[in-house]
Parts: structure tokens; sequence; C-alpha cells
């Protein structure tokens, strides 16, 4: 359930929950489906979607918000903090006015909430997209490349390489550099990076004391 947790006491149990109720709220999915994945009745999931919903109100009101800019752009469209546009046609006043029919409409209004949802993914999943990618660049510019050499990008994930005697100076430098990456957007909040080694991709283990 939705419930306040001390922060040294977040299970995985716990974090899954809430992540499951933030993107079912940020995406509209609704009581059904959250109890589904969830293994929860439909009261219970209706309840602890209303809870998260009370604790942090400010998630819907930039849902809605959003879907109603994107509605009064010319064309309908959502755009993320780099400027990237996805257009949406369904979610234009002019679009709705010229459906007619009852299977029309139907359709209609599955095709509108789906681009709602998919006003909302662009915003939050084009958005990181944008973020990393302007690390890449940063990364590119600023690290000293016999430090670590990039190896691959996994959303928002960045792979180097680097030699085990320089595996700490590799990670601090790349670490700060990742971090200044929402500067460039205006971010006032942090985004801490977590930085891990290890011999090959599937034996990292992260890196605490840097």
């Amino acid at each position: 359930r939705w419930t306040g947790v001390a922060k040294g006491n977040v299970s995985d149990a716990d974090r899954a929950t809430a992540k499951q109720l933030a993107y079912g709220v940020l995406y509209g999915s609704g009581p059904a489906r959250f109890a589904q994945e969830m293994g929860v009745t439909e009261a219970e999931a209706r309840a602890q979607i209303e809870a998260f919903k009370k604790s942090v109100p400010g998630v819907e009101t930039w849902r809605r918000r959003l879907i109603e800019t994107a509605a009064r752009a010319s064309p309908p469209r959502v755009e993320t903090i780099g400027g990237r546009r996805r257009v949406l046609p369904s979610l234009g006043p002019a679009a709705a006015a010229a459906v007619a029919g009852e299977d029309a409409k139907r359709r209609f209004r599955s095709e509108r909430s789906a681009d709602e949802r998919r006003a909302v993914n662009t915003a939050c999943q084009g958005s990181a997209a944008d973020v990393v990618k302007r690390a890449m660049i940063a990364v590119r510019a600023e690290l000293d490349p016999s430090l670590a050499t990039p190896v691959l990008q996994i959303h928002d994930e960045l792979l180097f390489e680097a030699d085990a005697s320089r595996v700490a100076e590799a990670a601090r430098a790349v670490r700060a550099i990742m971090e200044r990456a929402g500067g460039q957007y205006g971010f006032t909040v942090p985004l801490p990076v977590k930085v891990s080694a290890g011999g090959n991709w599937g034996d990292l283990v992260e890196l605490v004391d840097l």
C-alpha cells in the first residue's frame, strides 16, 4: 500500500508499489490494471491511487495541464524539454468535431486516450532522453579520454571502459559531468548519478565511497 515510510526503511516492495503508482497516475491507468499488476483487489487499488494523488497532488495537476496545453496548440502537440515535438491530432477540438457515428466515436475516444498517454510519455521519457543525450555530449567534450572510453548508452545509463587502476578517478569524473546535465535545461532539482564498476557488465557493483 501507499503509506508513509521513513527514508531508511523503504523496502523493494515499497519501491515497486510507488513506481507502479507513479506510472499509473501519470499515464492514466485505472484501478483494474493496477490491481492486476500489483495483485490486489480493485477496491485496494482505487484506495492506493487516491492516497497517492492526495500525497502528491502536483502530479495530476501537471498531467492535466500538459494535456490541455497540447490540445490548444496548433497543430495539437507536446514538446520535450529539449524542444522536440510530437504531433497528437486527436487532442485538437477539430478532430472531435469531425467524428460522426457511434462506432467512429468509440474509436476516436480510444485514440484520444492513447494520445493523452503519448503526451505524458513524450514529456517524461522524451525529456529524460534529452537530458541523457546532453550528458553524452558533455562527456565527449569534457572527459579526459585517457580516463575512460564511452561504449554504450542504455536508457539513462552510460557504459564506459576504464583501466582498473583508474576506476575511482574515472567514476568521479563521469559522475560530476552527468550530474550537471540537467543544468543545461535550467533544472533546479539535483539529478544524482549512481556509479557502478566491475570486470564485466553483468558483475557491476555500486561504488559508494568516491
